[in-house]
């Protein structure tokens, strides 16, 4: 599925094209961090007095690269789609869900539902680390922890590689375990393991 393939969806479409330049602008950066870490900082909107509005610290290349790997992360956080094989992902983020309580109960939606074959390939988007987290409502789930937040994937069907993980690997299949009505991956992304945000856009530039 190709991202902005809906015409009538500006809301999306603008962002991530605005996300494709600036990862261009920052990944340029990313390989003269080494090199010129006071030119990074300059290059950045406001970088030398301050970086993710915090005060100037020039400190190492090595922390430089890690600012500029957090910029990136904000808007591009998923270096592959999560499901690996046809699929279909609804725009469901913050929908009011109704379900009786032995379902869970009424509750806001907190991702998006990737549709797709029972037994599909759930995969890491990011290296890290695959945690097994089976609950009531998503059945068998899997949460992928990564430098700048983690995803949290339900009703699973079977899981796949747990413990570390690089970005691809199989952690997990497509099922319709828990609250599921047929068989999908609900996504979920959390930045800084926060509250969830709406993955959809990002979602969009990979899958």
């Amino acid at each position: 599925m190709e991202w902005g393939s809906d015409p009538g969806d500006q809301s999306v479409r603008r962002p991530i094209q605005d996300a494709a330049g600036g990862i261009v602008v920052l990944a340029r950066l990313l390989g003269r961090i080494d090199r010129h870490p006071d030119r990074v900082a300059q290059r950045i909107p406001g970088g030398e007095h301050r970086l993710r509005g915090q005060p100037a610290d020039r400190g190492t290349p090595q922390e430089h690269q890690h600012q500029v790997l957090w910029e990136i992360s904000r808007i591009h956080p998923f270096a592959v789609c999560p499901v690996q094989g046809p699929h279909a992902i609804s725009n469901s983020f913050g929908i009011w869900v109704q379900r009786s309580e032995k379902r869970g109960g009424d509750h806001v939606h907190q991702g998006n539902d990737i549709s797709a074959p029972s037994g599909t390939p759930i995969v890491a988007p990011f290296d890290g680390i695959a945690v097994a987290s089976p609950n009531k409502i998503g059945g068998l789930a899997v949460k992928v922890f990564g430098d700048f937040g983690y995803v949290y994937n339900a009703h699973l069907s079977a899981y796949g590689h747990l413990g570390s993980v690089h970005k691809g690997d199989v952690v997990g299949y497509v099922g319709s375990t828990g609250n599921a009505g047929g068989p999908h991956d609900h996504f979920e992304w959390h930045p800084g393991n926060g509250a969830a945000v709406d993955p959809y856009g990002f979602l969009m530039q990979v899958c």
